[in-house]
């Protein structure tokens, strides 16, 4: 049961944070700023999607995972480039991790 409860949490700037917390944190973070996409999509807020993609990614739930998906399949034609992009930078993370 231990080893189980551990391996939710890390640690993170000396601070002890929840995995599944920290995803759905980064996952509406995630939402918003697809929405300041249809604005204007910059590098930076390119950037902060990146980071957010990586986390989720890494810590997210399967429900989070679901909703992450969806999110970026209901948004593709807008910005297909960037996307394409995003998908590049996460395959070669996966083979990295694999």
């Amino acid at each position: 049961y231990l080893k189980k409860l551990l391996t939710e949490y890390i640690t993170e700037d000396g601070k002890i944070v929840n995995t599944g917390q920290k995803s759905s944190c980064v996952l509406v973070n995630f939402i918003q700023l697809m929405d300041m996409t249809k604005e204007k999509l910059t590098d930076e807020v390119a950037q902060q999607i990146h980071s957010c993609v990586h986390i989720i990614v890494k810590y997210g739930s399967e429900e989070q995972k679901r909703i992450f998906n969806k999110i970026l399949k209901s948004d593709q034609p807008r910005h297909m480039s960037f996307f394409f992009r995003q998908l590049q930078n996460l395959v070669s993370s996966l083979a990295l991790d694999g």
